[in-house]
């Protein structure tokens, strides 16, 4: 029988279609061409992309399942290969309303107006009064969203700087700060929900807009593996909420926006973590999205050195517990220069106006102070958490003021250490010294064991971002709406203005992120 050569053809064509389908559909994770552009998605095929899995983006994942009782189909991005982004390095604590009942005209308590002009007074008068407004009335919120919904438990009230009265939650756990213990609530929240996925290693690319850029469609992200670039993905959604966090390690890009904007801090070591970059605010600015307040940023005092690794730009903190307990700050001619325990904005500029930089080619303002404890100061803060730090190289034992000095080749300024040690213990005695310093919780000796950092200002908070309006819908720079983007935590631009008030970071971290998750949901509504 006479096979026809066009019937044969055709089959072997079907067999090789159906075996290359196959091939993809069983190999999904296989590397591909990177520059592949027809990596086309479904339409919609996620309902909300949250980029960024830091305190915000978690808040915002979590609060738009529970509006919708986990109807919802979400992918949140995340960059670094762990949850919590600088959140879990955020040791302030976060701040609440707590709104007491006053039966007791006499006794004042915390109220709206209180939390409000305290946050405004310590940003100077230039944060938006109205975006203010709205972090401090849902605050009282919080209480709820924190002991109610992720049951925690291990947090104590305290007085934090610049605040009135207590209302600020920190953390009880002497190793966990408050950012990384709402963040471990959260994941372990969202990792039970199926419709929920969190993709690690999804550095955030682009935004998918219309023609002209006034509606969002999704987003373009690059997934990596063991540091390389495996896949370029485009994906759309009907809604995509930003919350990338601050731009305070932004010194590896042409585009640095701290070069940009914020020069004095560019070449500043920095607190925050390696993914705090800006990129979700270039990004959005590409799309024509007005940024604000970039020039506003603080510094953190006292950041440890390791001399093992002297120059690397990422420190780590140095608690203030250290100085709350009676440490001694000095430069490298053996004098004091400052009340320690005055606040961190002061502390820091007297470093800087007082010590001496170190330079190295790519960070030329390291200014370098040395903060020193006794065995008092030891056995009061945490033990154990000072032996770990003597072990990674934080801290330095010596037996002796004496060897400190012979040690960092500081003895000829001998006599200027002993004078300031005698200073310190006068004032110990006043309860008063020439800084303003009055409390003095221990006295030092000359001949006592002591341990010594050296410590250096660094990046801490950066303050500009998107603007936005009281739905944290992102305006572009005519002021419209660029429909189905919101924005989340320290991205926004606007809040605090030049400072923000110890504790209002994390509270704008999970006030705008739950703000942005309702309006973004209502957006899914109108749909």
């Amino acid at each position: 029988m006479q096979i026809n050569v066009y019937l044969l053809l055709g089959f072997i064509i079907l067999i090789l279609s159906i075996a290359i389908a196959l091939r993809n559909l069983f190999n999904i994770n296989e590397k591909i061409d990177l520059n592949n552009k027809n990596d086309k998605s479904k339409k919609n095929e996620y309902d909300i992309i949250i980029v960024g899995a830091g305190l915000a983006g978690l808040t915002a994942a979590y609060e738009a399942n529970k509006l919708t009782n986990n109807s919802l189909k979400i992918l949140v991005l995340e960059s670094s290969p762990n949850y919590g982004g600088n959140s879990i390095n955020e040791i302030d604590g976060i701040n609440i309303l707590l709104n007491e009942k006053n039966e007791d005209k006499k006794i004042m308590r915390d109220n709206f107006s209180l939390f409000f002009n305290d946050s405004f007074e310590f940003g100077q008068y230039q944060g938006d009064t109205d975006l203010l407004t709205i972090l401090v009335n849902k605050s009282h919120e919080l209480l709820d969203f924190i002991f109610n919904d992720l049951k925690c438990e291990n947090l104590k009230i305290i007085k934090s700087e610049g605040s009135s009265f207590p209302r600020t939650f920190i953390s009880n756990y002497s190793n966990i700060t408050t950012g990384k213990y709402l963040s471990d609530k959260l994941y372990e929240k969202l990792k039970n929900i199926n419709s929920t996925k969190i993709s690690f290693n999804s550095h955030f690319t682009d935004l998918l807009v219309n023609s002209d850029h006034t509606e969002v469609q999704g987003v373009k992200y690059t997934l990596y593996e063991n540091n390389s670039a495996i896949k370029n993905i485009s994906i759309q959604s009907k809604a995509v909420i930003i919350s990338t966090g601050g731009y305070g390690s932004d010194f590896y890009s042409n585009e640095s926006i701290l070069n940009e904007s914020l020069v004095q801090l560019y070449y500043f070591p920095t607190f925050t973590s390696k993914y705090t970059r800006g990129e979700g605010l270039k990004i959005a600015r590409n799309k024509g999205a007005d940024l604000i307040d970039l020039r506003f940023g603080e510094i953190y005092p006292t950041c440890f050195v390791n001399l093992k690794d002297r120059f690397n730009r990422h420190k780590i903190i140095s608690h203030d517990k250290f100085r709350e307990l009676g440490a001694i700050i000095i430069n490298k001619r053996g004098k004091r220069f400052c009340d320690e325990m005055g606040p961190r904005r002061y502390v820091g500029q007297n470093i800087l106006k007082n010590c001496d930089i170190v330079t190295d080619p790519k960070i030329i303002k390291q200014y370098e102070a040395f903060m020193i404890i006794n065995e008092a100061i030891k056995k009061e803060f945490n033990e154990d958490e000072i032996n770990k730090y003597i072990n990674q190289g934080y801290l330095i034992r010596y037996n002796s003021f004496e060897d400190f000095a012979k040690s960092m080749n500081l003895s000829d300024y001998l006599d200027n250490i002993r004078k300031s040690i005698n200073n310190y213990n006068q004032g110990y005695e006043n309860k008063y010294d020439k800084f303003g310093k009055k409390n003095f919780p221990h006295k030092f000796k000359m001949k006592e064991k002591i341990y010594v950092s050296i410590v250096t200002p660094c990046t801490f908070h950066t303050l500009g971002g998107v603007k936005i309006t009281y739905e944290c819908e992102i305006l572009n720079t005519k002021d419209r709406i660029i429909d189905g983007l919101f924005a989340a935590g320290e991205i926004i631009g606007g809040i605090h203005g030049i400072m923000a008030m110890q504790g209002n970071i994390l509270t704008q971290s999970t006030v705008f992120g739950r703000l942005a998750a309702k309006y973004a949901v209502d957006y899914l509504k109108l749909d």
